[in-house]
């Protein structure tokens, strides 16, 4: 299904090709507009869907997300940096809410960063989830988020855990690795972790980019419409990632 007038549905004659990085059968990777920085990404889903995930972890397209992810671990790893992803889910358990998420086109978003700001970035998490009396819960490997929330409102993260190129590895991650995998440098441990967030906690779903951005000492970037580059520089930055992620790009492969 597609949405006429969705900023993300591929069918739609105004989409930004230009930010276009690489297209999969079930979801593709683009630049987010006005990003946190130029390396700011998000994983889409080809079909206009209001939840990024698909019923079952053990459907084809749960495997093409997941390989995404990983595969943007592994790019940016080699260039010292780790990677958060991070959706932000609005409530859809009321009627009012459900009739209206229809709108909405979910989107993973992917924001690689050196490995010193996680610990920034962590408690700025923690801090905020306290403030809206909220928690983050931890999720098995391949569990789903909504089987810890239904159709309520969630704030999901995948985080490094620690920032090491020499720490253990996610052996889930390791068993999709190809012999070209094992030459780059190992996964640091990461964390999946799950917000609920009823409607009537009004939390900001800009929320993450702010934690993010003051952890990075960048306030003034918390909002998207304040960093929009020029088209030239959207090229130019869309083209940059595109170089670096092309070794890792498994849509090419046959």
């Amino acid at each position: 299904m597609q949405r006429n007038g969705c900023w993300f549905c591929l069918s739609n004659p105004s989409v930004e090709e230009h930010l276009v990085i690489s297209i999969g059968e079930h979801y593709y990777l683009a630049l987010a507009k006005g990003g946190l920085t130029p390396e700011h990404m998000l994983i889409v889903p080809i079909e206009h869907a209001a939840t990024l995930e698909p019923k079952s972890p053990e459907s084809p397209s749960y495997a093409e997300l997941t390989r995404f992810m990983n595969a943007l671990i592994k790019c940016y790893q080699k260039k010292g940096m780790d990677v958060i992803f991070w959706e932000r889910k609005l409530d859809t358990s009321h009627s009012s809410s459900a009739a209206g998420s229809d709108k909405n086109h979910a989107a993973l978003q992917a924001l690689p960063l050196p490995s010193a700001s996680f610990k920034a970035i962590q408690s700025g998490f923690d801090s905020q989830l306290e403030h809206f009396g909220l928690l983050f819960l931890d999720l098995d490997t391949h569990q789903l988020v909504s089987s810890v929330t239904g159709t309520t409102g969630y704030l999901f993260a995948d985080i490094p855990t620690f920032a090491s190129s020499s720490g253990p590895s996610d052996p889930s991650q390791e068993s999709s690795s190809t012999s070209d995998d094992a030459k780059l440098p190992v996964i640091a441990a990461r964390k999946r972790v799950v917000a609920v967030i009823p409607d009537k906690k009004r939390v900001p779903l800009q929320l993450p980019r702010k934690v993010i951005a003051t952890a990075l000492e960048q306030p003034q970037r918390e909002d998207w419409k304040a960093c929009v580059l020029s088209r030239e520089e959207e090229e130019q930055a869309c083209s940059n990632v595109k170089e670096d992620f092309g070794p890792f790009d498994f849509t090419f492969q046959s």
